[in-house]
């Protein structure tokens, strides 16, 4: 089993670390397989990927990963029923035509669009004056 050294994206390297534990996080998602790397005594650094005894352990990981178990013949055998009919109904009745609906009726009173703003105005204002009437009182000392 080898060890390698990992490049991290800030520059600091990482390791020595099992070839194991670099191909899982590979696997994992943890770190890109074109992560650089080097074996110790090596100056030089390449892609996780172009070093053959990773791709190969990694192909290796994923392959197994993916391979669903095999239970063998005393596994259990789930059967699943099939759906019960459902009993037969009456169709739909009959929606009534787009022309023979009512259009909803239009409300009698609409509020003019700029009340809401007097309403907020006229608080801020009243906010404004009970301020100012707090203030005077407590500077008058009452």
């Amino acid at each position: 089993m080898s060890q390698l050294y990992v490049m991290q994206f800030n520059g600091e390297q990482l390791g020595p670390l099992t070839q194991d534990v670099v191909v899982s996080a590979i696997a994992d998602g943890k770190m890109h397989r074109d992560a650089l790397v080097a074996v110790p005594g090596s100056q030089q650094w390449v892609h996780a990927s172009q070093l053959p005894e990773v791709a190969v352990a990694l192909e290796a990981l994923i392959r197994a990963r993916s391979t669903p178990p095999n239970f063998g013949p005393e596994a259990p055998t789930v059967v699943i029923p099939p759906p019960a009919k459902l009993p037969k109904s009456e169709p739909p009745a009959a929606q009534p035509k787009a022309a023979e609906t009512k259009p909803a009726e239009a409300p009698k009173h609409k509020w003019p669009s700029w009340l809401p703003v007097m309403i907020f105005a006229a608080f801020a204002v009243l906010g404004v004056i009970e301020v100012g009437v707090f203030a005077l009182r407590t500077l008058q000392g009452g």
